[in-house]
C-alpha cells in the first residue's frame, strides 16, 4: 500500500514534530547532566522504522530484552539508543518521519548512563499479576512498557508510588502520539529514596492498559484480515488511510461499540469490520440496534448476534446504502463474509 510521504500535509506535520522535539531538546540540554535517549520499538518493523535504525546504527545502544525472560526474542526487542547531545538534523530526519507516520519511538532524557537506564527500564518490563478481589497471585506477565502504543496506558494504570518509581530516574519521556500530539510525562519533583520493590500489577490495572491498546490490536486484526483484499468499497476502505488516520478511525469505532456495551477484542474488531465493510452507521439501523442490545443483555457475542439477524435487518442496511451511495459502487457485505475470522 502506498503512503503519500511527500504530500504537503505530511510534510507540515513532520515539520511540527521536528520543531516540538527540537524545542524539548534545546530545553533539556541546558542541563549538561542529562543524556538524550531514544527507544525504538523494533516489533513495528515498518520501512521507515528500519530506516531510522540504520540511520542511528553508529550510536551506542542496549537491547532491552537482554537479561529478561524474553531474551530469546532478541530480534523483536526494543532498542534503547544513546543519542549525541547535538544530533545532526539529517541524522534525525528519518526518525521524525517514522515517528509521525508509524509511531514506534519514545524520547527519554535522564542523568543515568546507558547501562543503568536500560537496567531500570527492564525492571518495568515484567510484573507479578494478582487478583485485587481475592489477593491471589495469577502469575508472571511480560509488559512491553517501552512500546509507545502501550506507554500511555501503562503510566495511567500505575499507582502513584509505582509511577514515581518508574519516572524518578527519567527526567522526562515523550512520544508523538497517534492523535498527532506531543505527549510528555515528567519525573517526580522529589527523588524516590526507597528501594524499588518488584512490580505487582492487579487485574484492574491490566484492564486499563488493555483498553489503551485495544484500538491498535483491532487495527492489526483488520489489516491482517483485509489488507490483501481489493473488493471492499474504496470510499469506505479503512486501509486506504494513513496509519494515524486509521488509528483515529478505529478509536472512534471502538468508542461507539463500547457505548453500546461491547468490550472484548473480538466484538470490537467485528464492529469495526461492519462499520467499514457494511455501512458506517450500521448500528443505527433499528433492527440491528435492537439485536445488539438484546445480545448484550443475554451475553451473546456480536458474531452470533450477526449470524442470527433476519433478512429484514440486512434489508434496512440495503435501504441505507440505496439512499446514501450509488448501489453500483458499494454493496454491504453480509454476515458470512464478516464473521469468518471473528466467530
Amino acid at each position: 500500500m502506498h503512503i503519500p510521504y511527500n504530500q504537503p500535509e505530511q510534510r507540515a506535520i513532520i515539520q511540527t514534530l521536528q520543531e516540538k522535539a527540537g524545542q524539548e531538546w534545546a530545553a533539556f540540554h541546558e542541563d549538561p547532566a542529562l543524556n538524550a535517549y531514544l527507544v525504538i520499538e523494533r516489533a513495528m518493523a515498518t520501512e521507515l522504522t528500519r530506516l531510522a535504525k540504520r540511520q542511528l546504527q553508529t550510536c551506542a545502544h542496549a537491547v532491552l530484552f537482554e537479561h529478561t525472560p524474553e531474551a530469546h526474542l532478541a530480534e523483536l526487542s526494543p532498542w534503547l539508543i544513546a543519542l549525541p547531545s547535538r544530533p545532526e538534523p539529517a541524522v534525525l530526519a528519518p526518525v521524525y518521519m517514522a515517528a509521525q507516520l508509524y509511531g514506534g519511538m519514545v524520547w527519554l532524557w535522564s542523568a543515568l548512563d546507558l547501562p543503568a537506564l536500560a537496567e531500570h527500564l527492564r525492571k518495568f518490563m515484567g510484573a507479578t499479576l494478582y487478583n485485587e478481589a481475592t489477593g491471589e497471585i495469577e502469575g508472571d506477565i511480560a509488559l512491553r512498557s517501552t512500546d509507545p502504543r502501550v506507554l500511555p496506558g501503562f503510566i495511567e494504570a500505575l499507582h502513584p508510588h509505582q509511577r514515581d518509581a518508574f519516572l524518578q530516574p527519567i527526567r522526562a519521556c515523550a512520544i508523538w502520539n497517534r492523535h498527532l500530539q506531543w505527549q510528555r510525562w515528567d519525573g517526580p519533583a522529589e527523588p524516590v529514596t526507597e528501594p524499588l520493590p518488584p512490580l505487582h500489577i492487579s487485574l484492574g490495572q491490566l484492564g486499563v492498559m488493555n483498553r489503551h491498546t485495544q484500538p491498535d490490536k483491532i487495527l492489526h486484526l483488520l489489516e491482517t484480515e483485509y489488507g490483501q483484499q481489493n473488493d471492499s468499497p474504496v470510499h469506505l476502505h479503512l486501509l486506504s488511510q494513513t496509519q494515524d488516520a486509521r488509528y483515529r478511525a478505529v478509536c472512534a469505532c471502538t468508542e461507539t461499540a463500547r457505548r453500546i456495551g461491547y468490550e472484548n477484542d473480538q466484538d470490537l474488531a467485528l464492529f469495526a469490520s461492519l462499520t467499514y465493510l457494511c455501512h458506517p452507521r450500521f448500528s443505527e439501523a433499528p433492527r440491528f440496534r435492537q439485536a445488539m442490545q438484546d445480545g448484550i443483555r443475554n451475553k451473546i457475542s456480536l458474531a452470533n448476534t450477526v449470524i442470527a439477524l433476519p433478512d429484514a435487518a440486512w434489508e434496512e442496511i440495503d435501504r441505507m446504502h440505496a439512499t446514501e451511495f450509488n448501489a453500483a459502487d458499494s454493496r454491504p457485505l453480509h454476515a458470512p463474509t464478516l464473521i469468518e475470522r471473528h466467530g
